[in-house]
């Protein structure tokens, strides 16, 4: 069995018998390689803003305005959240439409990489 030594020897010999061309593509296919193994795919964080529809049921109010003022008041985020499970006084439906997402860049300490994205057809533009 030949050592590392010698198995290393044997292939800068062979490499060198080969003509420059084809030592030249060898070395760009290795470089090709390296290169890909060594670089790593970016990782995101991507915050998806879907339409949802919020009903509040039973608001007393003198005019539809008000009602919809009222309502609008009463969704704090316990309220949300009581939604989200189906309790109380409000419900909450999710439309398939997502009208906006918000892409961070994972290790982005200050947000910088940050980018707004809306959909148009089956692709995702910059805002």
């Amino acid at each position: 069995m030949p050592t590392t030594g010698e198995m290393l020897a044997c292939l800068v010999h062979h490499f060198f018998k080969l003509e420059v061309k084809q030592r030249w593509a060898l070395s760009r296919i290795t470089m090709m390689r390296t290169t890909r193994e060594t670089l790593s795919v970016p990782k995101y964080d991507v915050h998806l803003f879907p339409v949802v529809r919020f009903t509040v049921r039973g608001v007393e109010a003198e005019s539809m305005e008000e009602a919809c003022k009222k309502a609008e008041e009463s969704l704090a985020d316990e309220a949300i959240k009581s939604a989200m499970s189906g309790g109380s006084d409000h419900e909450a439906d999710f439309d398939e439409e997502v009208i906006e997402a918000l892409v961070d860049v994972q290790g982005d300490e200050d947000y910088s990489g940050s980018t707004w994205f809306k959909p148009a057809g089956d692709a995702w533009v910059k805002k």
